[in-house]
């Protein structure tokens, strides 16, 4: 989290702090921005409705806030474009296509202590990381489906995998994910070339 930021939060803390009953509060921040960084928004979870004046000075302040390149920057993952296509604010268009939790920090004035979260949601409109996420999930599933179920034809497929439900073309499977082209071997010598077995049977 930016240094700035993080004093302008205790400034909030120790001017309004008093609004709170003494105790220690964990207060969990979501801030929204577009891949131009542009905010979209704050919400602040969990601050009692007795201390408005300290909700609205850090909404101010995250609103403010300048999140770094790397995660405006930062592509989208697989599962988050499978599962976090969701509204926000009512606006349908608004896709989650990045969160990124910041480090937490303790805000303390007299008798009341805060531990603070700040979770940066990069967002994009109508989808278009959703769908080049999706274009990617198509092209290795095209590139590597084909060649596990051809491997479980062959003994590969009843060699041992890393784990002990999985077999050794899974894990070639999941490599070849991971790599988008079917590996030659995966592990600690675990050979993926399911290819000579049908070329022994020629």
């Amino acid at each position: 989290m930016p240094d700035t930021t993080v004093e302008r939060l205790r400034e909030c803390v120790a001017d309004h702090g008093g609004q709170l009953e003494p105790g220690r509060y964990y207060l969990n921040t979501h801030v929204r921005v577009d891949r131009e960084g542009v905010n979209q928004g704050a919400s602040t979870v969990d601050v009692p409705q007795t201390s408005p004046d300290l909700t609205a000075c850090m909404r101010v302040v995250l609103r403010e806030m300048a999140v770094p390149e790397a995660i405006l920057q930062a592509p989208p993952s697989e599962d988050t474009a499978a599962t976090m296509n969701r509204s926000y604010l009512g606006s349908p268009a608004l896709v989650v296509v990045v969160a990124v939790g910041l480090s937490e920090i303790v805000l303390e004035a007299g008798a009341i202590t805060i531990l603070f979260a700040v979770t940066v949601e990069v967002v994009n409109e109508a989808g278009k990381d959703i769908a080049d996420a999706a274009r990617r999930r198509n092209q290795w599933e095209k590139v590597c489906r084909p060649h596990y179920e051809a491997c479980m034809d062959t003994p590969v497929g009843d060699e041992d995998g890393n784990t002990w439900d999985q077999t050794r073309c899974a894990d070639c499977f999941w490599l070849c994910k991971q790599q988008g082209a079917w590996p030659t071997e995966v592990g600690s010598g675990g050979s993926c070339d399911y290819k000579r077995f049908k070329n022994e049977s020629n």
